[in-house]
């Protein structure tokens, strides 16, 4: 037995555990500082001050009403500081997240806030006010240290760590609705490299105007119209790059570019090598080819390279090292397709880049497109385009 002064208990755990170790500190950042492993979750409000964040790979503008919830999965350094930053830092112990995990929340949430809510929420007016009340009172428990202070910090930081949680979720919701819409454009603007497509015409069809519907496409992949054009012909050359028998020539000229050379100067703008390297070395090799753009573009660029192999949701989730449930909600939420269907849109596009090439047979196209078999390959060109693959092949050469 341990005695706690008048009390007995039955072991000495509740003298020293991980969970008390709450740690508040005010910072003043002015340069640069890189954090490469933290054990304890920490959270971030940002009183005044502006600068960016890197947190795994992703930069972030970070300025007053900030709010930012860090786990140990989470890497980050601070940098492009234009304006001192003044932030309080509030660390605990990941056991503290069990709080969460007991209450009663939908499938995958706890899941959700851990890897794939976004670790930076913009607070407004009111959502201010709430998390600079919790720290005053957080502090001011510190300092005045009365009966309860420890279980009333604990309290005090789990309900501003229950608040980021409200906040990434909601603010989750919300970017869905917004990018919805957009994002159900941009594998169709990737996936018509191989036509004629402006902005304007697309802006028609959406009942927007073009500047904005650029500045959607913009805020939601990181690329504006003009660029995502670019690096879906490139994507698209990459992938029938994999097959040695489709010259240069050609596919520069069913991607649309005016010649072999400008097709070959915007492949290394955007692959960093031309085209013949990029097949030694990426393909030939195996190794690795992918280009740099964001996490919802990486399944859709993963899929373009590996359509000829038999790929399903799980083998894209050991390759990311992600949860399979993540690779579901990225296509069947933001896509609005399921993976299979996406999936079949780009077979069906290469098995027609590969018809109009006229050399290969109707059975060897099905077989490099990775069908598994020709019945199944005619029933999905049906479904898609509304003819068979011979009555394709023979309406378009």
């Amino acid at each position: 037995m341990h005695q706690q002064k008048d009390w007995y208990t039955g072991n000495d755990y509740y003298v020293d555990f991980k969970e008390k170790r709450i740690h508040i500190e005010e910072l003043v950042i002015d340069k640069e500082i890189k954090k490469d492993l933290h054990e304890n979750v920490e959270l971030y409000f940002v009183e005044d001050g502006e600068g960016m964040m890197d947190i795994n790979g992703i930069s972030y503008t970070i300025k007053k009403g900030s709010f930012l919830c860090l786990y140990m999965h989470h890497f980050y350094r601070i940098h492009a500081i234009t304006a001192s930053l003044h932030m309080v830092c509030v660390s605990f112990y990941i056991g503290n997240f069990m709080s969460v995990c007991f209450g009663k929340n939908p499938k995958d949430t706890n899941a959700m806030l851990m890897y794939d809510t976004c670790p930076l929420v913009q607070l407004k007016n009111e959502e201010i006010s709430s998390i600079q009340d919790l720290i005053k009172q957080i502090c001011r428990e510190l300092k005045e240290e009365r009966f309860g202070s420890t279980n009333m910090i604990s309290y005090l930081t789990m309900q501003m760590y229950m608040l980021h949680c409200r906040y990434a979720l909601e603010h989750m919701k919300d970017m869905k609705k917004e990018c919805s819409a957009i994002w159900k454009l941009i594998p169709d603007i990737i996936l018509s490299a191989s036509k004629d497509m402006t902005l304007e015409e697309l802006a028609q069809t959406q009942g927007l105007s073009p500047a904005y519907l650029n500045q959607l496409l913009k805020k939601t992949c990181g690329y504006t119209f003009f660029q995502l054009r670019k690096f879906g012909k490139i994507i698209n050359a990459c992938a029938l790059l994999h097959f040695p028998e489709l010259s240069l020539d050609y596919i520069s000229d069913l991607l649309n570019f005016s010649n072999v050379q400008d097709f070959c100067r915007v492949f290394k703008l955007y692959a960093h090598k031309s085209p013949k390297t990029y097949q030694k070395e990426c393909i030939m090799s195996d190794k690795d080819g992918s280009l740099n753009c964001g996490s919802a573009l990486s399944f859709l660029q993963y899929m373009h390279l590996n359509f000829m192999k038999k790929i399903t949701p799980e083998t894209m989730a050991s390759y990311f090292h992600i949860k399979v449930y993540s690779i579901k909600i990225i296509f069947e939420e933001i896509y609005e397709v399921s993976f299979y269907e996406m999936l079949e849109q780009i077979r069906i596009q290469y098995a027609c880049a590969y018809l109009l090439s006229g050399k290969q047979s109707i059975t060897e196209i099905s077989s490099l497109c990775g069908f598994d078999s020709l019945s199944t390959f005619q029933r999905t060109f049906q479904k898609h385009c509304f003819m068979t693959p011979t009555q394709f092949r023979k309406h378009n050469i």
